[in-house]
């Protein structure tokens, strides 16, 4: 069954065989109602609804920063006898990351904030940042160095995922921001 929109202050008219009483015609005079007849709120916009493939690299790139926070999980036992520490040494170093993300990135928004700094360009700052945390991380020879990587992961992370945010709000259209940002 197909519907029309009528003018605003009608209620919905659903075009069947055999309920065209009220439309005072017959079936095919139903089925052909004129332009004029019909509200153009209703139609569909001719331009895409898409989400642009920006919003989804910044999903995919939120993906993997998120992704390496929980690795340490599910190496625990591994990384414990590598650095020669308890396991929960290591559980510890998922908390120093969530620290960096609490403490330390607020304090980087803010200051990209106070700076002006264009959403893209600090972004790739924090990528970077985020990025420099990783290597120092994989590259550890202790459980300090692996601790700091953490950490600056964990802040980098925190202010990645404010700005990437707000530039995925400004990818798409109004009606289509809760989509992409979530």
């Amino acid at each position: 069954m197909s519907y029309i929109a009528p003018k605003s202050g009608s209620q919905d008219v659903p075009i069947a065989p055999g309920n065209h009483a009220e439309l005072g015609g017959s079936e095919t005079q139903a089925m052909t109602t004129s332009l004029s007849d019909v509200d153009s709120t209703a139609t569909h916009p001719t331009e895409p609804r898409t989400i642009p493939p920006a919003a989804w690299l910044l999903a995919v790139t939120t993906f993997a920063i998120i992704s390496s926070e929980f690795m340490v999980a599910g190496m625990l036992p591994t990384l414990a006898r590598a650095f020669q520490v308890s396991i929960g040494a290591i559980g510890f170093l998922i908390s120093l990351y969530a620290v960096g993300m609490a403490v330390g990135g607020p304090l980087v928004t803010a200051l990209l904030l106070h700076r002006k700094v264009p959403h893209k360009r600090g972004l790739v700052w924090l990528l970077a940042l985020f990025l420099g945390g990783s290597l120092i991380a994989a590259t550890a020879q202790g459980y300090t160095a692996m601790a700091l990587g953490g950490i600056i992961q964990g802040v980098a992370s925190a202010g990645y995922f404010g700005v990437a945010l707000t530039i995925c709000a400004e990818l798409v259209a109004p009606d289509r921001r809760g989509r992409a940002s979530s």
